[in-house]
């Protein structure tokens, strides 16, 4: 019985965090253009004013409008301003 119980408890816990995905909002009131790396692939993501996308829901490798690249998780919230990248 106990077995079974902490059998649930973990799929519970992995289930829950199958929608997980970083969100990056775009502050600025310009559009911004980002480079998300996951895995072998790349794609060119813009935001505009005001815009938030939730991406990466594996983590993934951000590069931002002013060079800067991070590697980002599922669980990081992000704002862009002025081009610079901070997390909350």
């Amino acid at each position: 019985m106990k077995k079974c119980l902490l059998a649930i408890i973990a799929f519970a816990s992995f289930a829950s965090h199958e929608g997980l995905a970083a969100t990056i909002k775009n502050t600025d009131q310009k559009t911004q253009s980002l480079v998300v790396a996951e895995g072998s692939s790349r794609r060119d993501v813009s935001l505009k004013a005001d815009q938030t996308v939730d991406i990466c829901p594996k983590g993934c490798f951000v590069t931002f409008p002013n060079g800067d690249r991070f590697a980002i998780k599922a669980t990081d919230t992000i704002e862009i301003n002025g081009s610079r990248a901070s997390f909350k």
